[in-house]
């Protein structure tokens, strides 16, 4: 959620959509399992999958090519814990993976 402060095409998207593509997003990387957005997460963010796929993919492909990006480095740091699940070690899957339609 934080890193989609610095793509400028999201300024127009409405919070609550980056903020359940983040979720989406953070969910796949993780490994949730099968099922990445449930009928509950429909529920409760009013978003289908179809709705997230577009700004989880844009995510997707910043948070792959953040790692050659000066500023940021200490987002990285800051997020390769064990209180984050070392999401930054995580981002290499493959857009596949993210099972989107």
């Amino acid at each position: 959620l934080e890193t989609s402060l610095l793509i400028p095409s999201l300024v127009d998207v409405k919070d609550s959509l980056i903020a359940a593509a983040a979720l989406y997003l953070a969910r796949a990387l993780v490994g949730v399992g099968e099922v990445i957005w449930n009928d509950q997460l429909v529920h409760h963010s009013r978003y289908r999958v179809e709705n997230l796929s577009e700004i989880v993919s844009l995510l997707h492909h910043f948070l792959q090519h953040m790692e050659g990006n000066e500023n940021m480095r200490a987002t990285l740091k800051r997020f390769n814990t064990a209180d984050y699940h070392f999401v930054p070690q995580k981002v290499s899957i493959l857009p596949s993976d993210l099972k989107l339609p």
